[in-house]
């Protein structure tokens, strides 16, 4: 779909290296192991998360559509952003149906970064003024 794949695993999965793996199954994908997430994600216009990371919030007040793919059962339970309907979930099977729904579908798209912004304004205190807040608190002691 004439789309570039970059790959981010998360800084927990140091001691597996996948670029092996990868390349194998594509040399054009890309793996960034190392550095800042905010870049990533703020340049991609899809983000898709295998397990749970703070990438998800990240995701949401970045307003990109966001797809969870629940493939690692921590034992955590099923994270807030994905019981408030925030991302869409998505199966291994069901997974390239749902990408094409958000990539083709744009009121689906509107449908879920609006989603995804209710729960940022229903979870982030103080969104857009927090250093404000803070520097006031900082005053007041």
């Amino acid at each position: 779909h004439k789309k570039r794949l970059i790959i981010k695993p998360h800084t927990a999965a140091d001691d597996i290296d996948i670029r092996k793996i990868v390349r194998n199954v594509n040399p054009e994908i890309q793996v960034v192991t190392t550095g800042d997430t905010l870049p990533l994600i703020g340049s991609c216009s899809l983000m898709i998360m295998m397990g749970n990371s703070t990438s998800i919030l990240e995701c949401l007040m970045l307003q990109k559509p966001l797809v969870c793919v629940q493939a690692i059962d921590f034992n955590f339970g099923i994270p807030e952003p994905l019981r408030s309907n925030s991302c869409a979930i998505a199966t291994i099977d069901n997974l390239e149906e749902t990408i094409l729904k958000i990539m083709y579908n744009e009121n689906y798209k509107k449908e879920l970064i609006e989603r995804g912004n209710k729960y940022v304004r229903e979870y982030i205190s103080n969104l857009n003024h927090s250093s404000e807040k803070l520097f006031e608190f900082l005053n007041s002691i």
